[in-house]
């Protein structure tokens, strides 16, 4: 279990650290969890990651209670690396960060399998239950939304047994985790059934500045019925997109949940704007493409989407003759417009780095998620 969760924190009202287990602490480059606690949480993410925590994150947290994307996290020593972040909101401004490493490879978004293997992404909806829990199975801390779950408000449920407000039973249920975070100081999943539903339970052990074991993370999380993984990940998009407030926003999620279904890629969004297309978002690219432009008037796979509102493909990309001569290493792109019966808005152009690596699948969910950005746009 250890090494299929790559950690868990827990960050105060000042965006500071105020847990964090073992694992969490050596992925950002720390021997241990008393080099972050106090720090803030400027010390693990990029500038631009946490200007998004405050225009993406936070708003839907106010709305939502949890918040899920990928992000760059940053090393002691300054490296970058991407991940996937479950966020949760406790009682008085506090935020849980459940962190899943991203391999360089990239992985398929929700792989389907047996939750140690793969969880977060086994499960298809995030926990209904995230709180922290003493060492004496006393919650002190709950999400409101595990709180509504129970039919209860946050302070009723401090210093209440989970085992009771959760299962209605005196002692940890057949299969709960928890017992073996306590005795080992471990991580632990295990699945309960209870009145014909299935829950993925979880418990994660949480340290101090002191490096103590003093208390553990407990998620409950129902099981759907498993669906294709395609369709899962459509589901995820559209709960996920029908959430969000601002263009920016949208935006950014679709690039980033493209990033995550594609794995290494070079993503850029245009926006079109009088006769021209101007890149207004970017993802995958070194050098800013922010604000470059692409004239109608001109040529190119990406105007010739935008005109005939059609997905264009090159499976092997030659040359600078039918591409872009300052990226020679990248062997395959895919254009997709951004558009409605009514209105063409832009494009999404994805560049990746093998010839023909775009597969059947990859484009439906390009030109499906892309089309319900544009009806979501086009609303507003």
């Amino acid at each position: 279990m250890k090494s299929d969760i790559d950690g868990i924190a827990v960050i105060d009202a000042k965006r500071e650290f105020e847990y964090a287990d073992q694992s969490f602490a050596r992925l950002y480059g720390y021997s241990d969890p008393s080099g972050l606690i106090g720090k803030s949480w400027t010390e693990t993410y990029e500038d631009l990651h946490l200007r998004r925590f405050e225009d993406e994150m936070l708003s839907v947290l106010e709305e939502e209670n949890w918040w899920s994307g990928v992000i760059f996290g940053v090393k002691s020593h300054g490296e970058q690396f991407s991940q996937k972040v479950f966020v949760f909101k406790l009682e008085n401004d506090q935020f849980v960060f459940l962190v899943k490493n991203i391999p360089s490879r990239g992985r398929p978004l929700f792989e389907i399998g047996q939750p140690e293997l793969n969880w977060p992404e086994a499960v298809v909806s995030p926990p209904n239950i995230v709180a922290i829990i003493s060492m004496d199975y006393e919650i002190n801390k709950i999400n409101p939304t595990g709180a509504a779950w129970l039919g209860k408000n946050p302070e009723d449920l401090k210093g209440q047994q989970c085992f009771d407000v959760v299962h209605r039973q005196n002692t940890p249920v057949t299969g709960c985790p928890c017992q073996k975070t306590i005795e080992t100081g471990e991580a632990g999943i295990g699945e309960v059934k209870e009145a014909g539903e299935n829950y993925v339970v979880t418990s994660f052990p949480l340290w101090d500045s002191s490096g103590n074991f003093d208390a553990f993370l407990h998620t409950v999380t129902e099981v759907e019925s498993r669906q294709p993984g395609e369709l899962k990940a459509y589901d995820f998009f559209l709960r996920r997109l029908s959430e969000l407030k601002s263009k920016e926003g949208i935006y950014s999620f679709l690039l980033n949940f493209l990033s995550e279904v594609l794995g290494s890629s070079k993503i850029a969004i245009y926006e079109k704007e009088d006769n021209k297309l101007q890149c207004i978002a970017q993802s995958g690219y070194r050098r800013p493409l922010k604000g470059d432009k692409l004239y109608l008037s001109g040529c190119g796979v990406r105007i010739e989407s935008f005109k005939q509102n059609q997905t264009r493909y090159l499976n092997k990309v030659k040359g600078k003759e039918n591409f872009i001569r300052y990226d020679p290493k990248v062997c395959c792109e895919i254009v997709s417009p951004i558009s409605t019966k009514e209105k063409k808005m832009g494009v999404i152009d994805i560049r990746r780095f093998k010839a023909d690596s775009i597969t059947g699948s990859n484009k439906n969910l390009i030109e499906i998620t892309t089309t319900e950005v544009a009806k979501e746009l086009e609303k507003r």
